[in-house]
């Protein structure tokens, strides 16, 4: 994708609202009380902070754990219902399956590159292309131009679909790697099934 319209949002923003949820909570029962000292409300507030934490860890323990296994759970076909940034993020979460390290998405203004990981000390530029009909050759020009200003030295095209000749053609000739629906739908599997790609192979696409 070319251009976010929004910031993603993190499991993290829920903290601070929940911090000042326990804050707010504290100061309720501390004026409550017959007798108020400033000690008293340090205890207070230690104890509500410990609350508050642990219940953050907890509930988004329980929501990573139940997106899990409702990503395990998609198809090909789940995927082509995917809003795009989603098929980022699903794309990301494959890429880490497969052994990548570092993997984050890129900024609003991606110029080309959604996705950098890195796989056996290389660092990938990822281009993720969520279409309807087949990918073309400006999807490559885009990620491998971008290479060098996210410092990565290989590039890639992941998309739902598939790719015309000429796209396959200017990948050949820049060492990029295409990942189109049929070798998307093998790491679906793959990811289903819990296989990874032996730690011996360089290539992030094996």
């Amino acid at each position: 994708m070319a251009y976010r319209r929004r910031r993603r949002k993190s499991s993290h923003d829920d903290v601070p609202g929940a911090l000042v949820l326990g804050a707010i909570v504290a100061y309720g029962v501390y004026t409550q009380m017959p007798r108020r000292t400033l000690t008293t409300l340090v205890i207070i507030c230690a104890v509500m902070l410990a609350v508050t934490i642990i219940a953050v860890v907890v509930v988004w323990s329980i929501r990573t754990q139940n997106e899990k296994r409702k990503l395990r759970a998609l198809r090909i076909a789940d995927i082509d219902a995917m809003k795009w940034d989603d098929f980022e993020r699903y794309v990301a979460m494959l890429l880490k399956a497969r052994g990548c390290t570092d993997v984050r998405l890129t900024e609003y203004y991606d110029r080309g590159v959604d996705i950098v990981a890195t796989k056996d000390g290389v660092r990938w530029g990822v281009q993720v292309k969520q279409y309807s009909r087949p990918v073309r050759k400006d999807a490559v020009e885009q990620v491998y131009t971008a290479l060098s200003y996210y410092h990565c030295q290989r590039a890639m095209v992941v998309t739902n679909s598939h790719f015309t000749e000429q796209a396959k053609e200017i990948a050949r000739a820049n060492n990029c790697a295409l990942i189109d629906r049929d070798r998307l739908a093998k790491w679906v599997i793959a990811y289903q099934s819990g296989e990874t790609p032996a730690p011996a192979s360089r290539a992030v696409v094996s």
